[in-house]
């Protein structure tokens, strides 16, 4: 009863906040996500719509002076290196557990795909590397290295479950740098064993970290099938829209499509995502803006989307496994 007696107020504030992050974009990287615990704590979402007021004027500044010089700037970006995981997470928001035989990037070939990225955008305030769980990628350190000594990435992130404790020293080499965060989620001491010592491995070489995590989830429904209801009301009011990923040579609008299109044999996405091979360079930012418009993806029908009344899940339920598959 309480939720649907609050959910019209939820909406119209979820929706202000959504419409001024897509109109200033570059606000995104100021707050980095909109708070998922607005349904919970009117607190939390007050700091946070407070933080973002403080900080509209300049990134309105910010705003117009690249748009008017025409540069692409990126707000927030997402980077799978790997597809594997120590983990076999219920309703994970990567699917990851949905894949069949998942691999390691190759690194090579993410470095030609970062270069190619970099040479058609001028700029991205905070790049995301992620999973499947970052560290089981065996050569991690050159492809944080390759963004770290790059003048176009303001903020580097690393996710992480927070299970495995690296040993790599070039690794911890390239963590030290100032521009990288690691973030490690919190899923529990039960999934989480090593977690403290993690954290003092990552203290003790004096790398940058934080450990936070989330009350809840979004259930997404199931992997690639299709859902019921409005997709088009869906993507107006779903989170995932805010922060781009970048996978496979393809700039995708939303952080959940591209699992969905790769491996899960969505048809008819083609104008869903940007393959960067096959566009000019000054038609990106052209691109990126008829991308940002359209009023629904087609990978939309098949997501429950991360809006202000999506169901509430507990977070990081594991599933079983059976003969090497997910139950």
């Amino acid at each position: 009863m309480f939720q649907k007696i609050i959910s019209p107020f939820l909406y119209i504030f979820w929706m202000f906040q959504i419409r001024i992050l897509l109109a200033f974009p570059l606000l995104v990287g100021s707050i980095s996500v909109v708070s998922d615990n607005a349904a919970v704590s009117s607190k939390t979402w007050l700091q946070k719509f407070c933080f973002l007021l403080k900080k509209l004027p300049e990134t309105m500044l910010k705003h117009y002076h690249s748009k008017r010089e025409g540069y692409v700037i990126l707000p927030r970006v997402g980077v799978p290196v790997t597809l594997r995981c120590t983990l076999n997470c219920d309703k994970c928001d990567a699917h990851i557990p949905d894949i069949v035989n998942p691999t390691d990037i190759n690194v090579d070939r993410l470095i030609d795909e970062l270069e190619l990225f970099f040479s058609q955008v001028d700029y991205v305030s905070c790049m995301v590397f992620t999973g499947g769980e970052a560290f089981l990628h065996p050569h991690l350190d050159r492809i944080l290295r390759f963004c770290a000594e790059t003048n176009k990435v303001g903020n580097i992130r690393l996710q992480t479950n927070g299970t495995l404790l690296p040993t790599n020293k070039e690794l911890f080499a390239v963590l030290k740098d100032k521009n990288i965060t690691v973030m490690i989620t919190d899923y529990g001491r039960h999934l989480q064993p090593n977690v403290d010592k993690l954290k003092n491995i990552l203290l003790n070489k004096g790398i940058a970290f934080t450990h936070t995590g989330t009350a809840f989830w979004c259930d997404t429904g199931e992997f690639c099938k299709k859902q019921e209801g409005s997709a088009k009301r869906r993507y107006r009011t779903c989170t995932q829209r805010l922060f781009m990923t970048y996978f496979d040579g393809k700039l995708y609008p939303c952080c959940k499509s591209n699992i969905s299109i790769e491996y899960g044999g969505l048809k008819d996405c083609d104008e869903d995502f940007i393959s960067l091979n096959e566009v000019e360079p000054y038609k990106i930012a052209e691109y990126l803006k008829k991308l940002r418009k359209k009023p629904v993806l087609h990978s939309c029908s098949y997501c429950l989307g991360t809006t202000y009344n999506s169901p509430r899940i507990p977070v990081a339920v594991q599933r079983k496994k059976v003969g090497g598959h997910n139950e």
